[in-house]
């Protein structure tokens, strides 16, 4: 990079600095996406020491910036030797993709254990401090090139690392032709998962729900990918925009124990009786908990579950009204090869990569409604919006979007369309702040989801 500058173009994200190589980018709806054909990796040089901040309790990351050559691996002491300070003891864990076999390094009584030796910048990993403030862990070395590709194992857990330096939502960052062979992404407090949708055509949507923060993939993020089959050249792509939303704070009314690893369940609201915060037990034991924002329709709860297998999770409601807590025992679970909510409680310990459980009344068992087939991301939206939607049947499908007062503040004609999984953006950037409605028509069918604008 000190040679033939112009070679290079820059851009300024927040307070990342994106450096690419001219012949690698293109202009696809005014994003800039990576180019990934015949292009060789280039190590980006940089003298910038990046100091990953580390809280007290699990911290879920990833080391994108490393002294090696390439996509090479790293000693893992001479990594976690530099953390400040340096925590009384720690434990840093990685599931190999290939085995997945549980590779351990601890730090106990002044002593290293465990035959966790190398890091790789492409891996995720799960690293426990005992520090009882933040601690800090420099890294230094060459940045990874956007194109830089690595194997996923399919039907198994993939503890992946986020080594661009762009803040994207996680549907944004997967890359089209990957899409359909990926089952779920998990953060270490949100998950997106594909609901299947059970008709005589086979279909899907992402959604995403999420327990605090936001749901989004930042430097040095792990997160945890579920592909359906091997991806041989898995890469992440820059095609979104930092998330607009307000991070959801952690819950302050129930107390639990935060684990490596949690069960994610999904639960799906009664928006007309709405709670300020769930809690999920196994008997009188807190392991999990969520606040609900005002715009909610689904949150996460990561339910620590280990050390209460075999109990029947139930779930307590917080509401500003009343002083009393319910405690939530009948609900309704979906059996996602089926399509069909189930009355029936969540046993600790389940193998079932999430859970969807709807607090609705009145649902039955009936399979999942005409309207999981439209999604809008994000939501709350800031300037720009993702509408995905999918077909069972070929239809002539439309858009409106209107406000509180009914009148349509923008329409679209997408014509006649097969069936299949489509999405398209649009900027939100011009609408005013508030409440609005997005009603897509398809053939005689209609399905309407709620947004919230925000700026």
């Amino acid at each position: 990079m000190k040679n033939n500058l112009s070679r290079y173009v820059f851009y300024f994200l927040g307070f990342y600095l994106l450096i690419f190589p001219k012949n690698i980018l293109s202009q696809s709806d005014n994003h800039c996406v990576p180019f990934t054909e015949s292009i060789s990796p280039v190590n980006f040089d940089t003298t910038d020491t990046y100091k990953l901040p580390l809280r007290p309790g699990w911290n879920w990351l990833s080391f994108p910036r490393l002294e090696r050559e390439g996509n090479g691996s790293f000693p893992s002491l001479d990594l976690l030797e530099g953390i400040i300070p340096f925590p009384t003891s720690l434990q840093m864990i990685h599931l190999d993709p290939e085995s997945q076999q549980t590779l351990y390094k601890t730090y106990e009584e002044n002593q290293w254990s465990g035959e966790l030796d190398f890091v790789q910048s492409t891996l995720g990993y799960k690293l426990e401090t005992y520090n009882p403030e933040v601690s800090v862990l420099p890294m230094t070395g060459t940045i990874l090139s956007p194109e830089t590709t690595f194997p996923l194992f399919g039907l198994k857990s993939n503890w992946t690392g986020y080594y661009l330096t762009g803040t994207q939502s996680p549907y944004d960052a997967i890359a089209p032709e990957f899409r359909d062979k990926i089952d779920g992404m998990q953060g270490q407090y949100w998950y997106c998962y594909k609901e299947i949708i059970h008709t005589k055509t086979s279909g899907y949507i992402w959604r995403c729900a999420c327990g605090q923060g936001r749901i989004e993939l930042k430097y040095a993020d792990m997160i945890v990918i579920y592909p359906s089959e091997n991806i041989g050249d898995f890469h992440w792509q820059y095609a979104g925009q930092p998330s607009q939303e307000n991070p959801k704070d952690p819950s302050l009314a129930f107390q639990y124990q935060e684990q490596a690893d949690y069960d994610a369940i999904i639960i799906e609201l009664d928006t007309m009786n709405r709670p300020e915060e769930i809690g999920a037990f196994a008997g009188d034991s807190c392991i999990g908990a969520t606040t609900v924002l005002p715009a909610d329709t689904t949150v996460l709860i990561c339910a620590y579950t280990q050390g209460f297998e075999g109990q029947e999770i139930t779930f307590e409601l917080l509401y500003p009204t009343k002083s009393s807590r319910p405690r939530c025992d009948d609900y309704l679970v979906l059996n996602t090869h089926t399509g069909i909510r189930e009355q029936r409680r969540i046993v600790a310990g389940e193998k079932q990569p999430y859970f969807l459980v709807s607090l609705k009344p009145n649902l039955g068992q009936l399979p999942l409604a005409e309207s999981s087939w439209l999604q809008c991301r994000p939501n709350p939206a800031g300037n720009e919006l993702t509408v995905s939607y999918f077909l069972d049947k070929e239809a002539n499908v439309s858009f409106q979007l209107t406000n509180t007062l009914g009148s349509v503040v923008m329409s679209w004609q997408r014509g006649l369309q097969n069936a299949g999984n489509y999405d398209f953006r649009f900027s939100t950037a011009n609408l005013t702040a508030g409440c609005y409605q997005l009603r897509m028509s398809a053939g005689n069918s209609n399905s309407i989801q709620k947004l919230l604008i925000i700026h």
